[in-house]
């Protein structure tokens, strides 16, 4: 049996590695309580909110009573994003799905998150998502090989975007797809009697293809995504679970709140308004 150390009187002190700080979120009507650390370090957003001097009132978030709120936050996109970031304290582990991946997207470019947003770039590359989608989630969250992917499996795909497709698209990238399903499919009716490099190499063409096609649109979606990538500063301090391996979960369906999502709107509104000194 181990016996309580006797103390000198003196107040211990807190150890600089292994003394974690937590943080507590109101969102919606339910209350977080998570490990500041990663919040801190992988986020500029967070970061610079934390490094604001508390003043008078006590520090939002540092219990129940007092909680950073995070308002236009939907609980569920929180709920999937502390999933992905804190895989072993779910209570059951079970794997992410599109839709999961999508809420971490979305919220890992609102607050620059680098780490996790690329994490959910390659699961999201890898499920199977409905193209017209792909591509719309692409242009929100201003990620450059889910539009190249989303366009070639239009351009691939059996048959061409119907009219309800076109509309989400706009018609004029709708118009430029049915140009290149067109040229498509007459090189792939030859190459499918061709060896595999010959079939590597048209799809090789066809990505250059949409890249010089798509070059404006695909442009400012990098220029976008290399200011989300500069404003989040991740450590050495990783997400080693969660790495796409054998990814699983069915197509996601936008909603009207992300159709309407633009990247402009990074500024989440908290409970008080915060002023840099």
């Amino acid at each position: 049996m181990v016996k309580p150390v006797a103390t000198t009187g003196a107040s211990p002190q807190r150890d600089n590695q292994f003394y974690v700080e937590t943080i507590t979120f109101l969102v919606e009507d339910t209350l977080f309580k998570v490990p500041r650390l990663y919040f801190e370090r992988n986020s500029g957003i967070f970061r610079d909110m934390f490094t604001v001097p508390p003043g008078d009132k006590p520090t939002e978030g540092s219990c129940d009573e007092n909680p950073l709120a995070l308002k236009s936050i939907q609980k569920v996109d929180f709920q999937r994003l502390l999933r992905a970031m804190f895989p072993d304290l779910a209570f059951k582990a079970t794997p992410m799905g599109s839709e999961e991946w999508i809420s971490v997207l979305k919220l890992s470019t609102m607050w620059t998150f680098g780490e996790l947003r690329q994490l959910a770039i390659k699961w999201l590359g890898r499920l199977n998502i409905n193209p017209v989608e792909k591509v719309m989630f692409a242009r929100n969250y201003k990620v450059e090989s889910l539009l190249v992917q989303g366009y070639k499996e239009l351009i691939k795909r059996k048959e061409g975007p119907s009219v309800e497709e076109a509309k989400v698209l706009g018609y004029e990238a709708a118009i430029r797809l049915y140009e290149k399903r067109e040229r498509h499919r007459g090189s792939e009716s030859v190459s499918r009697s061709t060896q595999h490099r010959q079939e590597h190499r048209a799809n090789v063409s066809l990505i250059a293809d949409i890249e010089k096609t798509f070059k404006e649109e695909l442009d400012s979606i990098k220029r976008d995504s290399r200011a989300i990538e500069e404003a989040s500063r991740p450590d050495n301090h990783g997400i080693e679970n969660n790495k796409p391996d054998n990814p699983s979960g069915s197509a996601a369906f936008m909603s009207d709140s992300d159709s309407d999502w633009e990247l402009n709107n990074l500024d989440v509104t908290f409970t008080r308004k915060r002023a840099r000194t």
